[in-house]
């Protein structure tokens, strides 16, 4: 009798193939049930994709384009995706750079001869990483970029050596875009559309689009409150989900740079959660192997994770964000890796705001315990970033006190927590109680050296006192 020796070959084939797609099978199940509970409840408006070894794996979208919550999004509506957007900037500095027309160390008072003389200590190294030491733009004094520029020109000093220090300012941005139009004598905006865009085919994505653009979803609140497209600075881009797919695919595979600008656009000041051109970054060695960058513009929210090692991607835009597009990211990242996940739950202060500006502090903090103990399965009680935005909210309406108590109630609930303890402090000192802000900034930069704001604060206090 002859036996067909491939035969076993065949079957084991069969059967690996057949684990891999229920594998996958499984995956998509979850993701899409992760979806549907994020949508259900009110965390999630907007598109989604999900890529896995090179191929899409989930692509789906949720919810209205607008306000009005008739028209329903599809795969063809474009969204701010806010900080992204800095990432056209940076790749269009690497490719000058890569021709020849500028270098990283040149300083930025080579192109911009305007500047006071703070700017021949600032290398356009310095406005990739965020260590120019610019100051924050005030965008209500913005309407055009000249306004910015001329902004920049009343500057007196910068807020520190150029290299020594981390700020994450638009100005960086705003001034990578300025040099690109410099040396190219083109537009920003033309610029990346023409030398980014098209090679990336991303067909739909648009520079600052008007008002009356068709496919661009619409911004809104909770309220209905419908807001603008239009913004008064360049460089900002709507894409769709797949324009977005398109250029990470595109940028990943070297088809704009080459690897060594890449991976130097991804190196970043050495803080935690500092971000470069490609927002937060790792790295093996010198070789860039993941990147996560997000954005945000009024209700817009965007973000977009890449993973070069093995050629996954998940990228989420939304129109009615609701501050939950990370933990939407990451129970995706745990599926994908087979990992154990939570489901994102509803933000509890946006729920309860008024709440908060109804009752007295005490009152409050019984109300909240109690939503802890009976709804902590759809609510995000009980979590560090909770009682952290409901202080900061006191702090801004001048409800110092209130605000202290929330900080210690996070305190007692995270004792280990830098950021708790720096939250404390800020109160502390907007009350005026010096000797118990340093306190606890001492304690925030005792748990996390790594923490600027802390650092900052101390050298600040001890020069009042």
């Amino acid at each position: 009798m002859n036996h067909d020796k491939r035969l076993p070959i065949l079957v084991m084939t069969f059967l690996i193939l057949s684990h891999n797609l229920f594998a996958q099978s499984e995956k998509v199940n979850q993701i899409d049930s992760l979806m549907e509970w994020s949508s259900t409840i009110g965390l999630f408006n907007g598109n989604v994709i999900v890529t896995e070894n090179g191929k899409i794996i989930y692509n789906a979208s949720y919810g209205f384009a607008d306000a009005s919550g008739k028209i329903k999004l599809d795969r063809s509506y474009r969204f701010n995706i806010g900080s992204i957007s800095k990432e056209f900037s940076a790749v269009s500095i690497m490719k000058l750079q890569e021709q020849g027309k500028l270098k990283l160390e040149d300083r930025i008072s080579e192109f911009i001869r305007e500047l006071p003389k703070w700017a021949n200590n600032i290398s356009i190294k310095n406005i990739l990483q965020y260590t120019s030491g610019l100051p924050d733009i005030n965008m209500g004094n913005i309407n055009t970029m000249n306004d910015a520029l001329n902004d920049l020109k009343q500057l007196d000093a910068l807020l520190f050596q150029p290299g020594t220090d981390y700020k994450y300012s638009n100005y960086n941005f705003l001034l990578q875009q300025i040099i690109v139009e410099r040396v190219t004598k083109m537009q920003y905006n033309s610029y990346a559309e023409k030398y980014l865009f098209k090679p990336c085919l991303m067909n739909s994505a648009k520079m600052n689009p008007l008002n009356n653009e068709k496919n661009i979803a619409k911004s809104f609140n909770d309220e209905s409150v419908e807001f603008p497209i239009s913004l008064p600075i360049s460089g900002v881009v709507y894409a769709t989900t797949d324009d977005v797919l398109k250029w990470s695919n595109c940028l990943c595979s070297l088809k704009v740079i080459n690897k060594k600008s890449l991976a130097q656009i991804g190196v970043r000041f050495n803080l935690l959660n500092a971000q470069a051109g490609l927002g937060i970054t790792a790295f093996d060695n010198k070789d860039l192997i993941a990147f996560q960058h997000d954005g945000s513009a009024y209700n817009y929210r965007a973000l977009l994770y890449f993973n070069l090692q093995v050629n996954t991607s998940i990228i989420l835009l939304e129109n009615n964000g609701n501050e939950k597009i990370f933990e939407i990211a990451s129970a995706i990242k745990a599926i994908l890796k087979g990992e154990k996940y939570d489901l994102p739950k509803k933000y509890f202060f946006l729920q309860f705001k008024k709440e908060l500006d109804s009752l007295s502090i005490d009152q409050f903090i019984s109300f909240y315990n109690n939503i802890k103990t009976l709804q902590s399965n759809i609510y995000d009680v009980g979590k560090e970033t909770t009682l952290n935005t409901i202080g900061y909210y006191l702090m801004s309406n001048q409800r110092l006190d209130d605000a202290i108590e929330i900080f210690n109630l996070n305190i007692q609930l995270f004792p280990v927590s830098s950021n708790v303890y720096d939250s404390m402090g800020e109160a502390f000192y907007n009350q005026g109680n010096l000797k118990f802000a340093i306190l606890n900034y001492n304690k925030s930069f005792e748990l996390n050296p790594q923490n600027l704001n802390a650092k900052q604060m101390i050298k600040k206090i001890d020069n009042i006192k």
